[in-house]
């Protein structure tokens, strides 16, 4: 892999990202609430809290926690 596929990556699974991919989900989960969105949601909070760049900021993780709690109970 080279330079530039290296970056690719890491921009892709920045926090960032992640919350942008996030706010998508929860606005198309707005108009069509499905299970399938749901788990999406769950998945994306779940990067996010895993990622090594989330760890830092406590207040954040622990609102990010307290949405994963509750988009797992829409998902089920």
């Amino acid at each position: 892999m080279n330079n530039f596929e290296n970056s690719i990556d890491t921009l892709e699974t920045s926090p960032r990202i992640i919350e942008m991919r996030l706010s998508f989900l929860i606005r198309r989960y707005l108009h069509a609430q499905t299970k399938k969105i749901a788990c999406a949601v769950v998945q994306q909070l779940e990067l996010l809290l895993k990622h090594p760049d989330c760890i830092g900021f406590p207040n954040d993780r622990c609102g990010y926690k307290k949405m994963l709690m509750q988009w797992r109970l829409l998902a089920d």
